[in-house]
């Protein structure tokens, strides 16, 4: 299943959307998500390449979040993200 993620760039984080060909078993996860009107994206920090990858609400901040050593295991974090998506504490938590 291929996903749109938003991908933070230099200079200035500039966004741009990319797309990720993800397990067929998080579709329901990214739907969920998609109709709250969150997205996931990441952000690769500096020339190290540590990989900054998030769900976040537009205008409420990061739902969560996680920090990779390189972009290597980008794809299988972002499968975790959706696999482990709660969407009743995510409603809970853009109610705060």
């Amino acid at each position: 299943m291929k996903i749109e993620l938003t991908e933070y760039v230099r200079p200035n984080g500039r966004t741009r959307t990319v797309t990720m060909n993800v397990d067929p078993k998080c579709e329901s996860a990214y739907n969920q998500i998609k109709q709250s009107g969150a997205r996931l994206g990441f952000e690769v920090l500096g020339r190290a390449g540590t990989v900054y990858v998030f769900l976040e609400h537009p205008k409420l901040g990061d739902y969560v979040s996680e920090i990779l050593p390189s972009e290597e295991h980008l794809k299988s974090t972002i499968e975790e993200l959706l696999q482990h998506f709660d969407a009743t504490d995510f409603e809970r938590w853009m109610r705060r």
